[in-house]
């Protein structure tokens, strides 16, 4: 007796039709409709008005409050490279006052402005640019400048080593004292990203340099008593390291994380515990001494680590209990209406670890095309927000 095992077609048909369906709703109506019928989404709320509002004559990508939380610097990247879209090749520094909206300084750079650090105190601003964005051919060597914060004179002005040009300085970060100033520099040797670290001492603004190190970090932090450098490192595509070196720079010990991405480093305020972050959760704290992990209640950062292009999208306040985050949702090539709540420019304020939280719609699908840059003051009483089209708004989030 024989037997004949017919097709399943009625499955694939059924696939099929579901998957045309939802080509024809989302074309219809809407890609964010389809998934808001679906609960994804939780009702819009209107921003409160802001406490400040300053037009800028271009969007702020990086945004970093002085310690004092009396000003706020903003970096520009400017246009693309002339052999892009023709616009000039160059970057800005802003500085604004966090109560009037006042624009108190501005510096126009050669270059792209890639991360920002206050020093401790407040009295000066480091600038680390790059020549390329999005790993375009470079035009020259790319610059580390500080200002003096009086009157933003520049007291420092260094030149990326040839290999770290088509990066630049990708992270700056300042010994507690103010007395030296980190910075890393970027490059890409076999395919890996990272870079060397330099230093500098403020009084007369020498170059000190490191014991040699071999390893490229892409992020860089000191410790509170400023005898330890933390970097993280990645070692082809595998997970990242953070590597631990005395203020010289010898290495003396590492562990791994579970950053997979570009991530952010710091040490806690009592200097015991070094944690990271990729930008969309909390830091994973280890103990370095017993080369561990330990729970995620831990202490704030020691000092909140540089703003850098690229997890700038991202920011917590400095207890760690709520996130900012940015977010563009463009609508799909095909469209046909416009219109749709759930497309533009939203910055979602999510309480941790609960996961609640509100979403702002700052920007209708036909606003900017800037992903928003939100930046909690240090007290994390206020948020600062390039909302895109050049606008820096500051609101009160402390209720």
């Amino acid at each position: 007796m024989s037997t004949t095992t017919k097709p399943r077609r009625g499955r694939a048909v059924w696939v099929v039709g579901g998957v045309l369906l939802g080509v024809v709703l989302a074309c219809g109506l809407g890609v964010g409709w389809v998934v808001g019928l679906f609960g994804v989404f939780e009702p819009d709320q209107s921003p409160p008005k802001a406490a400040m509002t300053v037009q800028l004559p271009a969007d702020p990508r990086l945004l970093a409050w002085s310690p004092d939380g009396t000003k706020v610097a903003c970096g520009v990247w400017g246009g693309l490279p002339p052999h892009v879209d023709g616009a000039e090749h160059q970057g800005a520094v802003y500085v604004v006052d966090a109560t009037t909206g006042k624009v108190v300084h501005q510096a126009t750079l050669d270059d792209y402005v890639q991360t920002l650090a206050w020093s401790p105190d407040g009295r000066h601003l480091a600038v680390g640019t790059s020549t390329s964005v999005l790993n375009l051919s470079p035009t020259g060597p790319a610059k580390l400048a500080v200002f003096d914060a009086d009157r933003f004179t520049v007291k420092l002005s260094a030149t990326a080593t040839a290999n770290a040009s088509s990066f630049g300085f990708v992270d700056l970060a300042w010994s507690p004292d103010g007395r030296h100033l980190y910075a890393l520099e970027g490059s890409d040797v076999g395919g890996v990203l990272g870079g060397s670290l330099r230093r500098w001492e403020r009084a007369g603004w020498e170059e000190k340099p490191l014991k040699q190190n071999a390893t490229p970090f892409t992020a860089v932090a000191v410790s509170p008593d400023g005898t330890r450098v933390a970097g993280i490192a990645r070692a082809g595509s595998g997970p990242r390291f953070v590597h631990l070196l005395d203020a010289d720079g010898t290495e003396t010990g590492k562990f791994a994380t579970e950053l997979y991405t570009q991530g952010r480093v710091g040490f806690s305020a009592d200097g015991k515990l070094v944690g990271v972050s990729d930008g969309l959760r909390p830091p994973e704290w280890c103990d370095p001494a017993a080369m561990k992990k330990v729970p995620p209640k831990a202490p704030r950062w020691a000092a909140k680590p540089a703003a850098v292009n690229g997890v700038g999208s991202v920011d917590f306040d400095p207890t760690f209990t709520r996130e900012a985050r940015g977010e563009r949702r463009n609508r799909p090539l095909g469209m046909l209406f416009g219109g749709d709540k759930n497309l533009g420019s939203f910055l979602y304020l999510t309480q941790l670890p609960t996961g609640t939280g509100t979403r702002w719609r700052l920007h209708g699908d036909s606003g900017s095309n800037s992903v928003p840059v939100p930046a909690f003051s240090p007290d994390g009483a206020r948020l600062a927000v390039s909302v895109g089209g050049g606008e820096l708004r500051v609101w009160d989030v402390s209720k």
